[in-house]
């Protein structure tokens, strides 16, 4: 049988010196004359340890080493870990943007470009036709009118009875396309 120091101990099973103190004093393990018997502790370790925090430790010390790992590589400069961080930084900037842009997606203040655009095209579409037709809705009412500030008047109004409509037109267009958001 050979006795380890608490140190030694950590360094065989691939922990900290801390943890093997911390799993002396709660009892998850224990000592002889002041030493550990690495085979009885192994046993007492795995039957006494919690899995679940024992997976979050480990996972801990990954992401401590990939860390290091990483300050290692920044601290040599050298062109691929430049590369590495400038794409790394754009994804980032990249995610932070898209983020913003479902925020006021959400919020309302954003639609996305072919519902603008086919509520344009739409628009325009209704206008023109609406425009084109002026003519023919007043043309037997204005050859009998002679006076030409009346006949300017009349087309005016009708304009203006044209555009009317299409505001409407397009405030229904844009409560619909919220409703489809």
């Amino acid at each position: 049988m050979v006795l380890l120091t608490q140190a030694d101990y950590a360094r065989q099973r691939g922990v900290s010196k801390v943890a093997v103190h911390k799993a002396i004093k709660s009892g998850r393990i224990s000592l002889i004359d002041g030493k550990i018997d690495p085979e009885v502790a192994d046993i007492q370790w795995e039957r006494n340890t919690d899995k679940v925090k024992q997976a979050a430790a480990n996972s801990g010390r990954m992401r401590d080493a990939e860390n290091n790992q990483i300050a290692t590589l920044l601290a040599q400069s050298s062109p691929v870990v430049e590369d590495y961080m400038h794409w790394k930084t754009r994804r980032e900037r990249a995610e932070a943007i898209r983020s913003e842009q479902d925020q006021e997606r959400e919020a309302g203040n954003l639609i996305y470009r072919d519902q603008a655009e086919r509520g344009a095209k739409t628009v325009a579409r209704l206008l023109r036709d609406q425009l084109l037709s002026v003519p023919s809705r007043l043309a037997a009412e204005l050859s009998a009118i002679t006076e030409t500030t009346i006949i300017e008047q009349k087309i005016r109004d009708e304009i203006r009875t044209v555009l009317s409509g299409m505001d409407k037109l397009i405030q229904q267009y844009a409560e619909g396309v919220d409703d489809e958001a």
